[in-house]
């Protein structure tokens, strides 16, 4: 019996709840369980939970778990996300239920679906985040003051911020906004009296904003316990507001001095409403209009009614807006004009439900344009055709007047009787017909007379004419003159001609020249090529004309042509002409010559270049190929000028050499001694077969270029020429030293480099200090690809400021030296630059000279 009460309670509970064994099977559920997770099966005891309640988050299922240990769990509220994206808010509470022995037998679940209300939650914060609606609060009893986020954000304070009653009062704008609010709480405490209004707060960060503050009363037994409401910003609502008020005062001031009335027509309920200014503008007093539309058209004049329903009626259909002008009769008899324009507005369906217009009084400017319209007219026609014939054709009088010029440009006699006659007759014959048609359109229609024809002169000379010309109407809307100019366009005609052959002998010239040519803009496009220049840079006209100058320029070339274009631009030059190169498509330098010259329009401004582009790149390659041989036969005459050099000075050396040697061993008895001499005899003689092989490559050099320069052995080369001067070393107590790397390497021509050495040696000996022992010293610096030796002596110096000038000449010596023939220095200069080498000098006086020479490494 007590589980079938307690069955009986659950089922009628009025919320979801379940009884569970162990093994989360149902025991009993409730009829509100079933409703609250959708279950079809009306029969679920003895059910697995999990079976039921399908895509039970994993979370839950924990917690069941930790429940049957004894445990409870409860939850307010919790978001799930499933799967799907699907997303289900639940609150629950947990507890196990135990048997008499106190062990769990299984699990109370009370469990609520709370999506919906959640949702509407998010919903609410949402609605009051975009409407800037926020709420407060103040509990009189603590003075405990509470704000929404939004009001806080509203504000301008952190989330974190707890205001009290008299700060909050005190962020409405000083004086009328927070003795306002002031008030409105006293009197909603004291007599529970709510409000509503808008007032101005200025911010934490001290910016002012329009509010709307709501508040109102909870009271217990009659006295206020509670204040609360909301709080929105209005800002800009609200100054919108105020600016379209202030607008709208302006235009009312604006409308009143400009005499401009506004109008509001209620079609459908035929109402009509006035301001002011409509009252003045016709005549009448307000009390005296009854605001419908038959009010209003009892005021216009009687021959405009009609056509003011018309345009009424077509505004209305939509036709075309309300735009007209009208005259109205005051009820003094005085006529005035009145302009009219309107907007209709619409209803869903398209009908017609109001106008709004404008009225303002035209009757000043009215009567100024009749009274004005003929001379007007005239004027018009006679300053659009300044100095050039005017006419009158006065059509029922068959009559023509006209101005001096008309006489003059016919040749016509000033005291013709029939002018008409004689104008039709100064008509070309091929014309005098259609002018005639056109003339009759312009009378019958009103079509504006607007031609050009041929006019013959007494002397047989043909002129061509412009002639325009408008109708004017009588008061019978008739045509009754037409009021006309006619200018002569005959040298104007002549000159056209003229530029036409001009400009068609150009257009031959530009497209059949085989030198380039091309039109050029201001900025340096190309507006039109012909075929020589497509020719000459190897591009197709489409290509080109995708391109400017300056992309298809040797950089090394722009400078120069940009700064005399600029010169031809501010008007100083017209023309230029410079030699400059251009990239060919295929990559190639195309050399040319370029004549620009500039082309004004008709009013003297700058309009565009022509540029002639002759190509001259064969020239140029030509140019080269002789400079070329002329390098070689420079090149040639000076290695035959050094061979003969060679020859005449380095001979010498080796001739002083053996002459020496064969004196010594012709007076030296000693055996050992002349063995020693005879070695050196056939040492000296080695070398002179050494320099006669570098004497017979010199011969060979301009053989061929790879056949001169070898790869040569500095180290081994210094030491051979060593060899060469050991007895005159010997003989003068020479001390020297050799710092050269053994495997350094020059290219160079090797009788070059022998004749450098044996010269530098010579000549150290031969202008050794007497008073001191000579030293030379040799070394060699390698840095990067450039090698620089140094040949360095204590000799006697030279005085460089003296001799520096000319001490590479030929012939120029600068001691007394009996032996100086003043060739060797000028020699070897030559022998280094040959070798693309440099020699420089440093010497000083009685101290010693170092000559330091440059090469390129291998």
């Amino acid at each position: 019996m007590e589980t079938l009460s307690i069955n009986f309670l659950i089922k009628d509970s009025p919320t979801a709840v379940a009884i569970l064994d162990n093994d989360m099977r149902f025991i009993s559920h409730s009829n509100i369980w079933l409703q609250e997770f959708n279950i079809k099966d009306k029969v679920i005891i003895g059910k697995s939970y999990y079976d039921v309640i399908q895509n039970t988050p994993q979370e839950i299922k924990d917690i069941h778990q930790e429940c049957l240990k004894g445990t409870s769990n409860t939850n307010k509220g919790k978001k799930f996300i499933y799967p799907d994206g699907t997303i289900r808010w639940f609150k629950w509470k947990i507890n196990a239920w135990k048997n008499e022995d106190e062990s769990v037998g299984g699990l109370i679940v009370i469990h609520e679906d709370i999506t919906k209300h959640k949702k509407r939650e998010e919903l609410l914060k949402i609605a009051e985040s975009v409407g800037r609606i926020g709420g407060w609060e103040l509990d009189l009893k603590t003075n405990v003051v509470y704000w929404t986020k939004v009001t806080k954000e509203i504000h301008e304070v952190p989330e974190d911020y707890m205001p009290s009653l008299e700060e909050g009062i005190n962020f409405y704008k000083e004086g009328e906004y927070r003795q306002l609010i002031g008030k409105l709480v006293g009197e909603a405490i004291s007599y529970g009296k709510p409000w509503d209004t808008e007032l101005i707060i200025v911010t934490a960060k001290g910016n002012e904003i329009w509010v709307r503050a709501k508040g109102e009363v909870e009271t217990i037994d009659g006295k206020c316990v509670r204040l609360l409401g909301t709080f929105q910003d209005i800002d800009e609502r609200k100054r919108a507001e105020l600016e379209f008020k202030a607008a709208t005062e302006r235009l009312a001031i604006a409308t009143k001095g400009a005499n401009v009335g506004i109008w509001d027509y209620d079609i459908v309920k035929n109402e009509l409403v006035w301001d002011d200014n409509m009252y003045r503008l016709y005549g009448i007093k307000k009390e005296d209009f009854n605001g419908v539309y038959e009010a209003w058209q009892a005021g216009l004049h009687p021959d405009d009614k009609e056509q003011g329903d018309k345009e009424i009626a077509l505004a209305i259909s939509g036709e075309k807006e309300f735009d007209t002008e009208f005259r109205v009769v005051w009820p003094n008899g005085e006529i005035r004009y009145i302009k009219a324009n309107a907007v209709t507005q619409r209803d869903n369906e398209g009908r017609a439900i109001k106008m709004i217009g404008t009225n303002w009084d035209i009757t000043e400017s009215v009567r100024a344009e009749l009274k004005n319209k003929e001379i007007s007219e005239r004027l018009h026609v006679a300053t659009r055709a300044a100095n050039i014939g005017i006419w009158d054709y006065k059509i029922n009088e068959k009559l023509v007047v006209c101005n001096d010029y008309m006489y003059d440009m016919y040749d016509i006699p000033k005291n013709s009787s029939n002018l008409l006659n004689e104008w039709m007759h100064r008509i070309h014959p091929e014309d005098k017909e259609r002018i005639h048609d056109e003339l009759e359109m312009t009378i019958a229609y009103d079509k504006p007379f607007n031609t050009q024809f041929r006019g013959i002169r007494p002397n047989g000379d043909i002129i061509h004419i412009i002639a325009f010309g408008e109708a004017q109407k009588g008061k019978d809307g008739k045509v009754r003159n037409i009021i006309g100019a006619n200018w002569d366009i005959t040298e104007l005609k002549t000159t056209k001609l003229q530029l036409e052959r001009v400009q068609e002998s150009f257009k031959g010239t530009f497209e059949n020249s085989a030198v380039g040519m091309a039109l050029v803009s201001l900025d340096g496009k190309w507006i039109s090529v012909n075929k020589g220049l497509c020719d000459s840079l190897g591009y197709t006209e489409k290509e080109l004309l995708q391109m400017t100058f300056q992309e298809l320029t040797f950089p090394e070339d722009l400078n120069t042509d940009l700064k005399l274009l600029q010169q031809v631009v501010d008007g100083k030059i017209s023309t230029y002409q410079i030699e400059k190169r251009y990239y060919h498509k295929k990559g190639d330098l195309m050399h040319a010559i370029l004549t620009v010259t500039a082309v004004k329009d008709i009013e003297g401004k700058l309009s565009h270049f022509i540029s002639q582009i002759l190509d001259i790149s064969s020239r140029i390659h030509a140019e080269n190929r002789t400079k070329k041989l002329l390098d070689v036969t420079k090149e040639q005459n000076e290695s035959l000028l050094n061979f003969a050099h060679i020859v005449s000075h380095n001979l010498r050396s080796h001739s002083s050499n053996l002459s020496m040697l064969s004196g010594f061993l012709a007076s030296e008895n000693d055996a050992d001694e002349r063995k020693n001499l005879m070695n050196m005899l056939n040492n000296a003689s080695e070398s002179l077969a050494e320099t006669v092989m570098h004497l017979n490559e010199v011969v060979q050099v301009k053989v061929g270029a790879s056949e001169k320069i070898k790869n040569v052995n500095i180290h081994r080369t210094l030491k051979n020429v060593e060899k060469n001067l050991s007895v005159l070393l010997k003989e003068k107590d020479v001390v020297y030293s050799i710092n050269v790397p053994h495997d350094l390497k020059i290219k160079g021509i090797p009788a070059y480099f022998d004749s450098i050495f044996l010269n530098l040696f010579s000549n150290s000996v031969k202008y050794a200090a007497p008073e001191r022992q000579l030293f030379i010293k040799i070394d060699a610096v390698v840095k990067d690809d450039v090698v620089t030796i140094a040949f360095e002596d204590n000799g006697i110096g030279i005085d460089l400021e003296r001799h520096g000038k000319k001490l590479f000449g030929m012939y120029k010596t600068f001691h007394r030296n009996k032996d100086a023939k003043g060739i060797g220095l000028f020699i070897t200069k030559n022998q280094v630059e040959a070798m693309n080498g440099s020699i420089e000098v440093k010497s000083r006086v009685d101290q010693g000279t170092t000559f330091l020479l440059t090469f390129s490494k291998i």
